[in-house]
């Protein structure tokens, strides 16, 4: 076997754990964007839940109650259901709203 043939070879093997690292960071980032998506559901769907309870509105309605409010005050939806929530729970608890 040649100089250049095993310094080619040797320079794959060296670079596979490399390869197996950037694989494996890229399937935690996954599951981490994954779990991510699912609590921002969650969120959206409790925010929806306390409109739709509040103004006596459809689903559809309150999100888009949620989508406006998001829009005028340009803050993305999820941030503006967090913050709807804990407002109701402070509320719930006798704690003035943050504002």
């Amino acid at each position: 076997m040649s100089k250049r043939r095993r310094r080619t070879l040797l320079a794959g093997i060296s670079a596979a754990p490399a390869r197996h690292a950037a694989l494996a960071l890229g399937k935690v980032r996954a599951l981490h964007d994954l779990d991510q998506a699912l609590r921002t559901r969650e969120t959206i769907g409790k925010a929806i839940g306390l409109i739709m309870a509040r103004y006596h509105l459809d689903e559809e309605a309150a999100f888009a109650f949620l989508a406006r409010t998001s829009s005028h005050s340009n803050t993305r939806i999820r941030d503006v259901a967090a913050q709807m929530l804990e407002d109701h729970n402070s509320a719930a608890d006798g704690k003035p709203p943050r504002g």
